[in-house]
């Protein structure tokens, strides 16, 4: 109909419908569409290619995500790293190794390469499970002196971990210093995940203080891994201890985290200090969502106190913002408490008959 009104569609129309077969996983469609687009749009830009060989690669369409990689690089144009990152991926994923590598020797050509290339080479061959190769290629990073960083070794070690080799982890962890690779939070947040999954509670200390006395900075991933770890083991003092450090760094602590709490203080009686921390939440600009609701009500209502945390989210309906899931549900419950004292003071109420002019009081 746009041809038809002699009107000519944008790059944006062109990109919904390629969004609409990628979903479908029509890739010559898209294809198609994409090469229409640069006829009747006079071109694409580099951002459009990019989002599209991410789109074929992500769907394993490594084909045509290499016939527009290879038209990029004849047309000269600006490539930025991700792209490269994506293409690496997706070739160590589909078996296509030596495409992988040469991709990661043409990026110096056109950008400054970083960590995220390399990083994007060790993540492939450990998702291939090729840790051989992800080993051989990091060791050749050192000896060249190339771009890596914590997280090339936290991928090393991830796959150490799920493969029940949590000794070659730690090994790899204590060797970081030597191989140019300073301790980042990364790397202990794997180790702090890994403890906990085997119940190393001494080590877990161990490694907090290490942490705190290396002065490297827990960022908001390592907070969380503590906070719920310390939850699941029964440990609710020392994950509120965590939490407090966390709110003192100046870092927002997620919703899951809240709700984590709130089920464990709620779980102990502790129904003060649960409402002590969900105002301090909102207060915090951090809004409940529907789980909190379900968890606040549930556990309040054990202990004969629904209406007091039912009103409170009432009143939060004209304070702030929520998700139109919970406005829903706090509306709901506020009509069926509304319905059921409705009917209690119906039911218990007398009514009046009459009867051959005389009137009967009869109590239902």
């Amino acid at each position: 109909m746009i041809y038809d009104a002699n009107m000519r569609p944008s790059n944006v129309t062109f990109k919904h419908l390629m969004s609409a077969h990628f979903r479908l996983g029509k890739y010559e469609d898209v294809m198609r569409l994409f090469r229409e687009m640069l006829e009747k749009c006079y071109g694409a830009d580099p951002p459009t290619y990019a989002e599209t060989i991410e789109g074929f690669v992500k769907g394993g369409a490594m084909d045509q995500a290499t016939e527009l990689y290879m038209e990029m690089r004849k047309r000269g144009s600006i490539f930025s790293e991700p792209v490269f990152g994506n293409l690496i991926r997706g070739y160590i994923a589909a078996g296509r190794v030596q495409e992988a590598l040469d991709v990661f020797e043409f990026v110096p050509e056109k950008v400054e390469r970083t960590a995220m290339s390399t990083n994007a080479v060790i993540e492939g061959y450990c998702n291939a499970d090729r840790i051989n190769d992800a080993l051989d290629f990091f060791e050749m990073l050192v000896e060249k002196n190339l771009s890596r960083d914590a997280l090339s070794v936290a991928y090393l070690m991830d796959w150490y971990i799920e493969h029940g080799n949590l000794q070659e982890a730690e090994k790899l962890f204590r060797s970081m210093g030597e191989k140019g690779c300073s301790p980042a939070a990364v790397a202990y947040n794997t180790l702090f995940d890994a403890y906990f999954k085997q119940g190393m509670n001494v080590e877990i200390e161990k490694l907090l203080q290490e942490m705190l006395d290396q002065r490297c900075e827990p960022d908001s991933v390592t907070y969380d891994t503590l906070i719920d770890g310390f939850v699941k083991v029964g440990n609710l003092d020392e994950s509120l201890k965590v939490f407090g450090r966390m709110k003192e760094a100046g870092l927002k602590p997620g919703i899951a985290i809240y709700n984590k709490l709130f089920g464990h203080l709620c779980n102990e009686g502790k129904l003060d200090e649960a409402s002590s921390l969900f105002q301090g939440m909102v207060d915090g600009g951090q809004n409940p969502d529907v789980e909190t609701y379900d968890i606040l009500t549930e556990k309040y209502s054990r202990e004969g106190r629904d209406e007091e945390i039912k009103s409170y989210f009432q009143n939060l309906l004209e304070k702030i913002k929520l998700s139109e899931e919970l406005v829903a549900r706090i509306r709901l419950q506020g009509q069926n408490a509304s319905g059921e004292e409705k009917s209690k003071t119906e039911t218990q109420a007398p009514y009046t008959c009459t009867e051959d002019n005389k009137n009967f009081e009869v109590a239902v």
